[in-house]
């Protein structure tokens, strides 16, 4: 969802929970792998001008696995801009 705070900033958050299995997959290298992903997003974005888009970000994502050398975690702080003309 977006919360449009001000005229030019608004408010954006996600979150998403995935679960993989790998059937297909050649049972030597992933045969009876699942993991689990997740990921949630927080971002507020800034808009001086129509063409202009500034956004500030937090990230986080971990996934699960049944096998441990999958697993991890990480966060992410970030700026990014983009520009339409």
């Amino acid at each position: 969802p977006v919360w449009q705070l001000f005229s030019k900033t608004a408010l954006r958050a996600s979150y998403s929970r995935e679960t993989r299995d790998y059937l297909g997959a050649p049972v030597a290298v992933l045969g009876g792998r699942e993991d689990t992903l997740q990921q949630a997003l927080v971002a507020v974005d800034w808009t001086p001008w129509r063409s202009l888009i500034v956004s500030i970000f937090l990230q986080r994502q971990t996934r699960d696995s049944n096998r441990a050398i999958y697993d991890f975690d990480y966060d992410m702080a970030g700026i990014s801009g983009s520009y339409a003309f």
